[in-house]
């Protein structure tokens, strides 16, 4: 294993900001968690076991934007 690699059976969660707002004012993330099921080098696979949309707070110049 080099020192890069994910072991195998690593709980792994990702958070993504969502590119589009929920009704046009509120800002969504993207989060899923799950287990690398494969890796080698600085590549590896996550079997994703869920995933959810959460609401996030504006930031100032999400207010700014949309006020």
């Amino acid at each position: 294993m080099s020192q890069h690699e994910i072991p195998i059976g690593t709980r792994v969660e990702i958070a993504l900001e969502w590119p589009l707002m929920l009704n046009g004012s509120t800002p969504l993330q993207l989060t899923a968690t799950g287990n690398v099921v494969r890796s080698e080098d600085r590549n590896f696979v996550v079997l994703f076991e869920n995933c959810e949309f959460r609401t996030m707070k504006l930031r100032t110049e999400q207010r700014m934007a949309v006020g």
